[in-house]
């Protein structure tokens, strides 16, 4: 699972081959935070993040969203 960003402690990961919508996943240490985030903001799951920092990381994913989509394709072929 390639890491594409770090915010803070969290990592930005898309996995290879993965199904749609296109999505990311936020992760803290070996899982013990973890949500999924489409590439147009909308939360699939939230396993231990706080509401704000699931804002946070929603305002960033869709500021990147062009990027992430890039990125998602290629990593899809």
């Amino acid at each position: 699972m390639p890491l594409v960003f770090r915010i803070g402690n969290a990592k930005i990961y898309i996995n290879a081959s993965d199904h749609l919508p296109m999505h990311v996943h936020i992760r803290y240490k070996n899982g013990e935070k973890e949500a999924p985030i489409t590439t147009d903001g909308i939360l699939l799951s939230n396993t231990g993040w706080s509401g704000q920092d699931i804002r946070r990381f929603i305002a960033f994913i869709t500021q990147q969203r062009e990027y992430l989509e890039g990125v998602w394709n290629e990593y899809q072929k």
